[in-house]
């Protein structure tokens, strides 16, 4: 399985926090630091504010909109821009 050219690196876990460095292999054979990737649980329920592309749906009807017990944020920050493949690697680690 030949290894994904984007990845993670753990930098700091909290209790509430995790903070994970985000690595790029380049071609010329060095890795490089590419922006990070900020993981913060919230500790509370999830409320349809939290999903604002989802207003419209529940405008009439916000009873129906079905909670989690806990809202946990993925942020990335990068500092360059990805492919279409290394963006689909950082979104398939955000929601995993």
């Amino acid at each position: 399985m030949k290894m994904p050219e984007v990845y993670l690196i753990g930098e700091l876990r909290m209790k509430n926090f995790e903070i994970f460095r985000l690595m790029h292999s380049k071609k010329d054979g060095w890795n490089y630091t590419i922006g990070f990737i900020v993981i913060e649980d919230c500790n509370r329920k999830t409320r349809i504010e939290d999903y604002p592309f989802l207003i419209d749906v529940y405008q009439n009807q916000s009873n129906n909109f079905e909670a989690n017990d806990n809202l946990i944020k993925v942020k990335a920050i990068v500092t360059e821009d990805l492919n279409e493949h290394d963006a689909d690697v950082i979104e398939h680690i955000s929601v995993s």
